[in-house]
């Protein structure tokens, strides 16, 4: 079943990110603006070098991860906020895959240096070879890093701070100024499980006031992954 026309146009009105290819930044736009709770200046500040290595050395070991996630976007030009729901599927080193169902179907493939895209509206399969295209590729490798946990890299480009340890870690993520990443967005929070060993919510709050929060479930770590969550045009899920 078809999204209706209203909540195509309004995703199209991100800028036609399905069809340009820009739809994994754009995924990533979400909220942020996390308030401290009450007391919070008597507690000490977290060790963000610390807090980082332990992240590291947990999210280290996983291998493949399958996850639901549910996608809110509150678009700033709209009065209204949307709700997309799909699967993530990552396995290390190097694919991505990215399979929204409702209420729009689309599907982003990560593997090695190409990405594929597909989506309901067009039905058609786009390939791009990342090799040879620098924007897709940082696409590609944010997109990585940010779900496999390699936080440390993105220091050249985020200031990092961690913002609590208790019930579960919580860093924040502000570009640089001057870097690209600083003109379409603002903060980044990412929230952990309380076992600390996998993402439970990342959220970034873009410049123009959109705000989009991801919010993973189910998760299972270190599992084999089926051949068909690689296939870009899905079966019927």
């Amino acid at each position: 079943m078809r999204a209706s026309p209203d909540i195509t146009r309004t995703i199209r009105h991100t800028g036609g990110a399905l069809k340009t290819g820009l739809a994994a930044i754009l995924l990533l736009s979400s909220c942020a603006g996390s308030k401290p709770v009450a007391r919070e200046e008597e507690r000490p500040a977290p060790d963000t070098e610390e807090v980082l290595r332990r992240l590291e050395r947990n999210l280290g070991d996983v291998k493949t991860v399958q996850t639901s996630v549910t996608q809110v976007k509150e678009l700033a030009v709209f009065s209204r906020k949307i709700t997309l729901t799909g699967r993530i599927f990552l396995e290390n080193p190097g694919k991505l895959a990215w399979h929204m169902d409702k209420p729009l179907r689309y599907s982003i493939v990560i593997d090695g240096t190409t990405m594929r895209q597909w989506d309901e509206d067009t039905d058609i399969v786009q390939k791009t070879s990342l090799s040879g295209n620098p924007v897709f590729k940082t696409v590609s490798d944010q997109l990585q890093k940010w779900f496999a946990g390699r936080y440390s890299s993105l220091r050249a480009e985020y200031e990092v701070e961690a913002l609590r340890q208790e019930p579960a870690v919580a860093l924040r993520f502000r570009p640089k100024p001057g870097l690209a990443v600083a003109k379409a967005m603002k903060q980044v929070t990412v929230t952990f499980r309380k076992d600390g060993q996998y993402l439970r919510e990342i959220s970034i709050e873009g410049v123009n006031g959109d705000k989009t929060t991801l919010t993973f479930s189910d998760t299972v770590l270190n599992k084999p992954i089926a051949a068909d969550a690689w296939e870009v045009r899905p079966r019927d899920r």
